[in-house]
């Protein structure tokens, strides 16, 4: 009796699950339709093919793939079908942008001669990067690749990213959502090429939407200290996307990189010569235009990071990680980099740029007062001086 009622309970259940799959795949499931041998094979850099055999009792008319990739709306492409049932697209990814490491969805449309229309499970395949041998470590939280090292360095790459990790949320204490994952490659090169990206100082890359971080290390004396730089700061870029989701784009840049600089565990020995010097020669570059966009030369570049760095330091340490917060909630609101910065800490930001030049690079007010007046001294000056001039010449004349 006691195994009648077991075999009944498995029969009830079986049934029921056999109901929710008709009923989440109507079409396929009631029209004999079966689909097998499902592939896409990646060729990185080259091409992804779709492939399948597809069974069904009613002869078939067309199969499309239905892709879902890095852009919002789904892509459809036409198949090419045999008599047989085997239908295979190859997409060419050499001219598209798609990211690396991406994992993409997809299934086929079916339509049959009867005139109706039948859509598959759901598949789904990773783009990965095949050129190099890589090898693996994890824990709960993160995942390191990187290829032709020892095991000890990506241990070192795992130790690292966790304590990044720990320094990130010191900054912004927010949960990890979901696990990361580190692809390390040797070479600005290597990283440049899987990028497709000309912008020679690129040594990291973070997709958020992804939680994939992929830097460029290369071999020596100093790989523990781009680690320390690198995977902290790509890790940052990942606590503000679970943070802010689609709104970190009203974040001012400065304060969006100026975070993930501070929480590098080795700070860039570099910044501060920049600063000192740019500050010097009156070059550095005021916060509110570094609100929307930073240089694209590579000074520039450099120097706005160097400056977002420091800034944000400043801030950390006068209004601390809840300040911090607070100024981004304020943009998340959908205030403007000016306003939220007021609406934030009461100053402006001119007022508290101002306060950090002094404190932070000893620059006086009384130089920066000069320094703002100067081009119009010299204009005063040329103007007296030839007024003065034409005074003289009319006296001796007369």
């Amino acid at each position: 009796m006691k195994e009648n009622r077991l075999f009944h309970g498995k029969s009830i259940f079986l049934v029921v699950l056999l109901l929710i799959l008709i009923k989440a795949n109507p079409g396929w499931a009631q029209s004999g339709i079966t689909f097998e041998n499902v592939a896409a094979i990646p060729e990185f850099g080259k091409s992804i093919t779709f492939q399948a055999t597809i069974r069904s009792e009613t002869p078939l008319e067309n199969v499309s793939l239905v892709l879902q990739g890095n852009q919002k709306q789904p892509e459809i492409f036409p198949m090419s079908l045999s008599e047989t049932g085997e239908v295979i697209y190859r997409l060419e990814t050499s001219a598209r942008k798609i990211r690396p490491f991406t994992r993409m969805e997809y299934q086929f449309r079916v339509r049959l001669q009867n005139g109706s229309e039948i859509l598959s499970p759901m598949y789904s395949v990773r783009y990965e990067d095949t050129r190099f041998p890589w090898e693996t470590t994890t824990n709960d939280s993160i995942t390191v690749y990187w290829y032709e090292r020892d095991p000890d360095f990506g241990q070192t790459a795992l130790n690292v990213a966790e304590e990044g990790l720990r320094s990130a949320q010191r900054l912004l204490p927010v949960p990890l959502q979901s696990p990361i994952t580190i692809y390390i490659y040797n070479s600005s090169q290597d990283i440049r090429e899987v990028l497709q990206s000309s912008s020679p100082w690129i040594a990291g890359h973070a997709a958020p939407e992804d939680n994939l971080i992929l830097v460029s290390i290369v071999e020596g004396l100093e790989e523990r200290l781009e680690l320390e730089r690198q995977i902290p700061h790509e890790i940052m870029h990942i606590l503000q996307f679970q943070y802010l989701g689609e709104k970190i784009s009203q974040q001012p840049i400065w304060l969006i990189e100026g975070l993930a600089s501070v929480s590098e565990l080795y700070p860039n020995p570099d910044y501060l010569q920049a600063l000192e010097q740019s500050a010097i020669e009156n070059r550095l570059i005021p916060l509110t235009s570094l609100c929307t966009a930073f240089p694209r030369d590579a000074s520039g570049a450099f120097l706005a990071y160097a400056e977002s760095d420091s800034f944000v330091r400043y801030l950390y340490r006068s209004f601390g990680a809840t300040g911090l917060q607070n100024l981004m909630t304020q943009y998340h609101d959908g205030m403007g980099c000016e306003q939220g910065f007021e609406k934030a800490f009461t100053y402006s930001l001119t007022q508290i740029e101002s306060r950090w030049k002094q404190e932070e690079l000893r620059v006086s007010p009384e130089a920066m007062v000069f320094r703002n007046l100067s081009p119009y001294l010299v204009i005063i000056l040329v103007l007296f001086g030839a007024t003065a001039a034409a005074v003289i010449l009319a006296k001796v004349r007369g």
